[in-house]
């Protein structure tokens, strides 16, 4: 019988693979673009899922692997004794993307404008992750 992933693998390891594997999911992905597209402010659980059409069991389990994950946290907002927890991008784990991409972008075999064409596509067409304005 083989080692089981907690016998071969770090810790930290297993927390990154478990990062990416939370992005790996149409709805999670569209679930952080929602959040991307609200430009830092907090967003309720009817607003992160507006436009996706799925269970609410299966919502807050998405919900819970991207909190789980570190991708997103969480606020409990109270208003005239009525509670909900509020999401948004955890920017620690946003910025590990960040310097995730670049590394492996300095280990790629390119040339100057090769990289910074790499890079102004990442950030353009998958993740735009807080807009940022690099280039």
């Amino acid at each position: 019988m083989g080692a089981t992933k907690y016998e071969t693998y770090t810790e930290k390891q297993i927390q990154f693979a478990n990062f990416f594997k939370a992005l790996a999911h149409p709805a999670r992905y569209a679930v952080v673009e929602k959040l991307i597209e609200a430009n830092g402010q907090d967003l309720d659980f009817e607003e992160v899922f507006d436009g996706i059409d799925l269970a609410q069991s299966t919502k807050s389990e998405h919900l819970k692997q991207l909190v789980n994950s570190g991708i997103l946290k969480t606020k409990l907002i109270t208003k005239d004794r009525r509670s909900c927890l509020r999401y948004r991008l955890n920017k620690p784990a946003i910025e590990f993307l960040e310097k995730f991409i670049h590394k492996i972008n300095e280990l790629v075999d390119l040339n100057d404008n090769e990289r910074i064409s790499f890079l102004q596509g990442f950030y353009q067409n998958n993740i735009n992750f807080y807009r940022l304005n690099l280039f």
